[in-house]
């Protein structure tokens, strides 16, 4: 079962994030993600809405994509996870990222590439949206410091 998937309804899209409890962002997801974004650029959608299942948006990456990354890997990580914000930012229609409990990391970045974010507070958790400002490949940089 894909863990990110395309919907339509009349000219409405939904792109929908369905790993909870975090919806932590690995490999497969980003591979869905990028499927669903490319269904609705080729769709006849007037706008798409983003969202996530569960208490939570998006706890972020999975850490476990950067176990054993070498340099190579990281750029590769970060050109795929930069060509996926272009691909959003480029759709030809409005987004709206529906964001609901934490939102974090890359999760949050991917959001700020939507037309308009609309964020809801629960009791559970205080809507709190921020940003890492390391990227792949200084991530296996620094691990690779620390190894030698």
């Amino acid at each position: 079962m894909p863990l990110v998937t395309f919907g339509q309804d009349d000219q409405l899209g939904e792109i929908v994030i369905d790993n909870p409890p975090l919806n932590l962002f690995n490999a497969d997801m980003l591979s869905d993600l990028r499927s669903a974004v490319e269904q609705a650029a080729h769709s006849d959608i007037r706008a798409v809405l983003v969202r996530a299942e569960g208490n939570d948006f998006s706890a972020g990456a999975d850490v476990s994509v950067f176990t054993g990354l070498d340099q190579a890997g990281a750029i590769e990580l970060e050109e795929t996870v930069l060509s996926l914000i272009a691909a959003i930012e480029g759709l030809p229609v409005p987004v709206l990222a529906l964001i609901q409990g934490q939102c974090y990391a890359g999760a949050s970045t991917a959001t700020r590439c939507a037309s308009s974010t609309s964020a809801k507070a629960t009791p559970r958790a205080p809507r709190s949206c921020t940003s890492c400002r390391s990227t792949p490949s200084s991530l296996a940089t620094s691990a690779t410091t620390r190894s030698t």
